[in-house]
């Protein structure tokens, strides 16, 4: 392998630590534009009265350029559309850009792979993560980010004992800044067996109260080219052995692997999408199967990147409900042992849940 190629499948956030504040965007005809900030305050550096306004109204989150008579569209970097339901009037999570335009980092889609590939080696490893949870819980010193640290060290060795040493997936090329739109999302919470949406200490019924999450993401449909190296090393049976790398065989199979894992993935959240009634998303899956399906040898799906939720990043969904218990504990949280995790988060478009994030098909060359 020398390549692979990615294509967009559902709407695609990375997100690069900042957020666009209210004062920073304008709504027009159905799109954002983003402001350069920078640019309109090295315009207005020497007029003190709108140097003033405007750094009063950076201080205060909200600026009226047609108080301080300022054009704003003069200082728009670019537009992207928008296809949510309500009013943007939030922060919009931004996605991470290299010279002004998005890629993918390697890291996220490597990451990826190591999440999903770890749940399809489950039968054999689950006893590591049950003994490293347990570990956790008898010593209060563990931080709880790092629960799971015993057992990836037991299942795949210290970092220059892993094969993911041999696994390298570069940053895919810069896409276009079209190639993005603002999307809504919105966090879907089954509480008492019913479908309600998140509104900080509240849930709603209706959709059009709870909260909204604003992102720059990649569209649909979107590809892009990146380089993959599997270091032929692998294949070597004196440095596997001499380097006592564990687990080499999951280099040489991950494809197959991560298809393994991912179409149990996807059975399992169609049918939960289809007990709490939510059409849209079940079928949003279905598609999803569909494509799966279908993939060459070369090719898999998987799902990268923000709002991707705890299922996708652990292999603790797969816990019988014994260690479930333990995880509650640990965490002290009021997991639901039959229900976990009971959050979703949802794209909306058009008024209506359409896709959840972050699903992207990878071909590799």
């Amino acid at each position: 392998m020398k390549g692979y190629e990615v294509e967009i499948l559902s709407p695609l956030n990375i997100g690069n630590g900042s957020k666009k504040m209210p004062f920073e965007y304008i709504l027009k005809n159905g799109q954002v534009g983003l402001i350069n900030v920078y640019k309109l305050l090295e315009d207005v550096n020497k007029i003190n009265y709108l140097v003033d306004g405007v750094v009063n109204g950076l201080r205060s989150g909200r600026i009226d350029w047609k108080v301080l008579k300022i054009n704003v569209e003069n200082y728009i970097d670019y537009r992207l559309d928008y296809t949510g339901f309500s009013p943007i009037k939030g922060e919009i999570t931004e996605f991470i850009k290299t010279a002004g335009k998005p890629y993918i980092p390697g890291s996220s889609i490597k990451g990826a792979l190591r999440s999903s590939i770890t749940r399809a080696m489950h039968n054999s490893i689950s006893n590591n993560y049950i003994s490293s949870l347990d570990f956790s819980f008898k010593n209060s010193s563990v931080k709880k980010e790092r629960v799971d640290d015993k057992a990836e060290e037991d299942v795949f060795g210290k970092p220059h004992n892993s094969p993911f040493r041999f696994l390298n997936i570069g940053d895919t090329e810069p896409f276009k800044v079209e190639e993005m739109g603002i999307f809504e999302m919105k966090i879907l919470n089954i509480c008492n067996g019913k479908v309600k949406w998140y509104k900080y200490q509240d849930n709603k019924d209706n959709p059009n109260e709870a909260v909204s999450i604003y992102l720059e993401g990649l569209k649909r449909g979107s590809k892009n080219t990146g380089y993959i190296n599997i270091d032929k090393r692998i294949n070597d049976d004196y440095i596997i052995r001499e380097g006592k790398i564990q687990r080499a065989e999951i280099i040489k199979n991950f494809i197959s692997l991560v298809k393994k894992d991912v179409s149990s993935y996807i059975e399992k959240e169609t049918r939960f999408f289809e007990k709490y009634n939510l059409p849209e998303i079940g079928n949003f899956y279905k598609k999803l199967k569909e494509i799966n399906d279908k993939l060459k040898e070369n090719e898999l799906i998987i799902q990268i990147g923000f709002g991707t939720g705890f299922n996708s990043k652990t292999i603790s969904s797969l816990f019988d409900e014994k260690n479930k218990i333990k995880l509650e504990k640990y965490y002290n949280r009021n997991f639901d042992k039959n229900l976990f995790p009971k959050t979703r988060r949802i794209i909306f478009e058009n008024g209506k849940p359409n896709a959840v994030p972050g699903w992207v098909k990878i071909s590799f060359k």
